[in-house]
């Protein structure tokens, strides 16, 4: 297909590019499984963020899938938590109702996690599938200037089996989450613009070893918390302001059940401010910015009847730098270009009980790991190609090392692939 599109070329695309692929190509770096510039303001992935996105995005349908290893590859690198994708429908001229498919934004995998040693559960003896999440929003536009989104989620995973005889008993594992975000998009008029989303989860799960008497149960739960802002403000009909904010705040607990349980709780924060401007100029775009960034969790592990010991982690990031630019080549063929680094301190803090002293490490280092689900790359520079053809966009990242290798192929399994990360969409609006 891209052969073919390369010698003939198409007009008149009607498609709306975008997506996880294009933010990896223009200096995204990874925010809950997706890759974000905050300071490009129109994309199809703002919907992942801000529900009344939708309305922008109409009988809409886009894919993601990402490369890396193919030797000995696993479901866990190529499959669920890497891939994933959505649909959003119109009904009538103000509203739209659509779907994200296996993306999870949220702590309910950690929270499993936590319950298991070696990936079982430490009283059930069982292992847990990743939480299956599933999500739906609608938007609706109020006049021409504001949309109005929201969003629920639900994800759940559960295993168990029974054990009949003369010591009968059930041993289960599971977990599960829901969460709602609501978000605005408003017009300002001349150009300007502000949208924000607040966001809400609760995951929890639980692992009884039922094969004992009395069973043995341990739980874990965590709430979650969200807000975003950003604003669009027009300098001149070239370059716009954008200044961005983010907050979020998580909390939970656990104990691993019995008669003297270990206990642990965790709460973690974390706060983004960024000021950029996106440039227009004729087919070339330009979006970028500096922020900063930092993220603390601090956990007390107290073990049954004991006192507890108290770990913070921490990381800032000031200044973290993204740009990313795109330009067409033809009228089908877009190429981009992304620059993302930041300049990071990590931190780590433990505190032991009374008489014990403290002990922290600091270290310093620059930072361009983009974590996208399980697909993970280190890469200051990274290239991209979209093409427009009808009605469908195809998004992808271009490897450096294939580059220099001489574009010779498209996949091996070496971990070099041509195209690492794969955007597929088409507008059918």
């Amino acid at each position: 297909m891209l052969l073919v599109a390369f010698v003939g070329g198409t007009a008149l695309a009607d498609a709306k590019l975008g997506g996880v692929a294009r933010q990896l190509s223009m200096g995204g770096g990874g925010f809950r499984g997706i890759a974000v510039n905050p300071f490009i303001w129109d994309d199809p992935t703002q919907m992942y963020l801000n529900p009344a996105y939708g309305n922008k995005y109409k009988d809409y349908i886009w894919m993601n899938a990402g490369g890396g290893s193919l030797t000995g590859t696993t479901s866990s690198n190529d499959g669920y938590g890497l891939q994933n994708g959505g649909v959003n429908f119109s009904l009538g001229s103000n509203l739209s109702v659509g779907t994200i498919l296996s993306h999870d934004p949220t702590l309910t995998n950690t929270v499993a996690g936590a319950l298991a040693i070696g990936g079982v559960g430490i009283n059930s003896g069982l292992t847990l599938a990743p939480v299956e999440v599933l999500q739906f929003f609608g938007a609706y536009a109020l006049g021409s200037n504001m949309s109005l989104g929201v969003r629920l989620l639900y994800g759940w995973s559960s295993n168990d089996n029974i054990v009949g005889g003369t010591a009968p008993g059930t041993n289960e594992y599971s977990a599960s989450v829901i969460g709602l975000s609501a978000g605005i998009l408003y017009d300002l008029g001349s150009g300007s613009a502000v949208e924000g989303a607040v966001a809400f989860s609760s995951s929890s799960a639980d692992d009884m070893g039922g094969l004992v008497t009395p069973p043995v149960n341990g739980e874990a739960s965590a709430t979650e918390i969200g807000i975003s802002l950003r604003g669009k403000l027009r300098i001149n009909n070239k370059v716009n302001f954008i200044p961005v904010v983010a907050f979020a705040s998580a909390s939970g607990d656990g104990n691993n059940g019995g008669t003297a349980p270990t206990t642990a709780d965790v709460s973690g924060t974390s706060l983004g401010i960024g000021v950029g401007a996106d440039l227009h100029v004729g087919d070339f775009y330009l979006a970028g910015g500096i922020s900063y960034g930092s993220t603390s969790l601090e956990t007390t592990t107290t073990p049954f009847g004991g006192m507890g010991t108290v770990t913070k982690n921490t990381t800032s990031g000031f200044p973290v730098i993204q740009i990313g630019g795109e330009w067409m080549f033809t009228d089908w063929l877009t190429g981009r270009l992304g620059y993302v680094r930041s300049f990071t301190t990590f931190s780590t803090e433990t505190t032991p009980p009374a008489p014990g002293a403290t002990t922290e490490t600091n270290m310093f280092t620059g930072w361009s790991v983009v974590g996208v689900g399980s697909y993970n790359q280190d890469n200051l520079v990274v290239f991209g190609l979209a093409g427009s053809f009808g009605n469908f966009g195809f998004e992808a990242t271009v490897s450096e090392s294939a580059l220099r290798r001489g574009f010779a192929i498209v996949g091996s399994s070496d971990n070099l692939n041509s195209f690492g990360y794969l955007t597929a969409n088409y507008n059918f609006n």
